[in-house]
């Protein structure tokens, strides 16, 4: 039951008037019994282990707060994380590291397939994010604890972001599901169907049809070399941007029309100028949560090194982002490109400053934009890969060009819906570019448009996402 299916879209529905329709005082529950049927559609046991993982965290917030022995009280704090952390290496990363394990002393991983049938729970990787800052920030920052369980269940299993976040923080969601003094706004209502309008544009019809020539590349990566892979190589970051940010622009929409503001992950991140700032820009809150919770703090514990904390602190950080998308030294390597590309613009800031004086704005701006963009592109040969062999592959044949009279190379994919495909990333983008550089605000200019032309807009778009709704892809970061 993913946000672009017909099954999503009548449950939507039905909350819709229920939630608006029930008092103010149990709107909140409202939410929340919507959220624990939407995790049981998926799997009745996804929602047994996080009504668990909530109650867990709940009551050992609780303990947390009332403890006034120091020792209890960090020790308290200690068996909630274990208890977080080791349902993550459980669920996540246990058959990963017992068949590297096996490989290292010898063992045939064959004889334990077993292993192989733990499933991931749906959402765990973002809702475990959560608990572990809760606690931390409970703990280190004295803040109160939730009293209300229900509260604290809706915070952790909110369904517009359990699939793929955003990564909230209590402080921020908490206090908005008091719906006391709630009322009915038509105009929030309005600006949250268009931005599920917009995002479900962005995924179905640039996101998913993309992703249909690069599922084909990366699921049989040893037949294709040459123009295949190039074109994969350059529309892999346009198909995960559109399907990540239309994913969110969809849960926010959503969240907007009940009154909840979530925190956008993306602040169009194509137009960076270093990588620094690209994460930033892209999956903002778990580059933030990563920021706050592991560098600043490796950064303070270990200040006495100088230059070697910020490198080690960014390492750190960036090889549990990359292990965080999954158990896979395919993400290590993700993790480890980052971290070496950091620590390459921290030593060299002065130098790319002094260069930037010597050239036109114009051409360094665009010059940093496209860098980060190929850099960008290289990190995603890993995301993508099934191992690193398959990722060596594609690097190692991508520049051996081959059959240049081909154009379908075996994608599965209508041509002209790929060329109107990235025609719409195209126009995306520099819809992104005049709010970017040149501060137009679109939103208002396109509301402000007399009613014919903004409904004949919202008719347009039904014929579009219909038409384009046959390539649907389960969302990219559903699967972390």
């Amino acid at each position: 039951m993913f946000f672009a299916s017909l099954e999503f879209l009548l449950f939507f529905t039905a909350l819709f008037f229920i939630f608006f329709f029930s008092p103010l005082r149990i709107r909140s529950t409202v939410l929340l019994v919507a959220s624990l049927l939407f995790i049981a559609f998926f799997s009745p046991a996804f929602l047994v282990y996080a009504i668990l993982f909530s109650f867990v965290n709940y009551r050992v917030a609780l303990w947390i707060s009332k403890e006034t022995n120091l020792k209890r009280r960090r020790n308290a704090f200690l068996a909630g994380q274990v208890f977080n952390i080791g349902g993550l290496i459980l669920f996540k990363y246990l058959t990963f590291i017992v068949e590297n394990i096996l490989f290292i002393v010898g063992v045939e991983t064959s004889d334990y397939g077993l292993l192989g049938k733990i499933v991931l729970p749906l959402g765990i990787s973002y809702y475990t994010f959560q608990g572990i800052s809760y606690l931390y920030l409970v703990y280190k920052a004295k803040d109160q604890p939730e009293r209300c369980f229900l509260n604290l269940a809706l915070y952790m299993l909110y369904f517009p972001k359990i699939i793929a976040g955003p990564i909230e923080r209590h402080r921020k969601f908490l206090p908005q599901i008091n719906f006391s003094g709630f009322r009915f706004d038509h105009q929030r209502v309005v600006e949250g169907g268009q931005l599920v309008m917009w995002g479900m544009f962005k995924k179905l019809v640039v996101g998913d049809t993309l992703g249909i020539v690069v599922n084909k590349v990366y699921g049989d990566v040893e037949v294709f070399q040459g123009i295949p892979l190039i074109i994969t190589f350059i529309i892999q970051p346009l198909q995960i941007y559109f399907d990540f940010s239309g994913y969110t622009d969809m849960a926010l929409g959503f969240s907007k029309i009940f009154g909840i503001q979530l925190t956008d992950n993306f602040r169009r991140p194509f137009f960076a100028q270093t990588v620094g700032e690209f994460w930033r820009r892209w999956h903002i809150t778990l580059s933030s949560w990563c920021n706050d919770f592991i560098y600043n703090r490796l950064l303070i514990k270990h200040r006495q090194w100088g230059k070697k904390a910020a490198i080690y602190a960014v390492f750190s950080s960036f090889l549990v982002i990359g292990i965080w998308h999954g158990a896979n030294w395919t993400f290590v390597m993700l993790g480890v490109l980052q971290g070496v590309a950091l620590t390459y613009e921290f030593f060299s800031k002065r130098r790319r400053m002094r260069w930037s004086r010597t050239v036109p704005t114009f051409i360094y701006k665009w010059g940093s934009r496209g860098l980060v963009y190929l850099f960008f592109s290289i990190s995603l040969i890993f995301f993508f890969a099934q191992n690193i062999g398959d990722a060596f592959h594609f690097m190692s044949f991508l520049p051996k060009i081959q059959d240049i009279g081909n154009t379908h190379y075996g994608f599965n994919v209508v041509r002209w819906e790929a060329g109107f495909a990235l025609l719409m990333a195209l126009l995306v983008l520099i819809l992104e570019w005049m709010i970017e550089d040149k501060g137009i605000r679109l939103k208002a200019w396109f509301n402000g448009l007399q009613w014919g032309y903004r409904w004949g807009g919202y008719i347009l778009w039904v014929f579009i996402v219909v038409y384009f709704s046959k390539n649907q892809l389960v969302f990219v970061y559903a699967e972390f």
